[in-house]
């Protein structure tokens, strides 16, 4: 499974390293690119927007302290509307 996620902190980088164990195809995004790169390191893909995010992705986990950049796909069309399941944890 593609999994995409946003946000990568203390908690989004520790579930993206358990999903990467688990064996699945992982891409982050985070607005400061260096918190990325030790999970690129290994083996993630790294997305440059939240829009290329989504568009690879089979799912999306938001783990933000503010979600404006992905907000709900209920809202108007946006960069995370494109995923088939978006899971929330972001803090607003």
């Amino acid at each position: 499974m593609k999994i995409g996620i946003a946000g990568t902190g203390s908690m989004g980088a520790a579930m993206a390293v358990r999903l990467m164990n688990c064996g699945h195809e992982l891409t982050v995004w985070n607005r400061t690119v260096e918190k990325t790169m030790a999970l690129a390191a290994a083996g993630a893909n790294v997305a440059a927007t939240p829009a290329k995010l989504a568009s690879g992705s089979d799912i999306i986990i938001t783990m933000l302290t503010d979600a404006d950049p992905c907000m709900p796909p209920t809202a108007a069309p946006t960069a995370c509307s494109a995923a088939m399941l978006w899971a929330s944890c972001s803090w607003r």
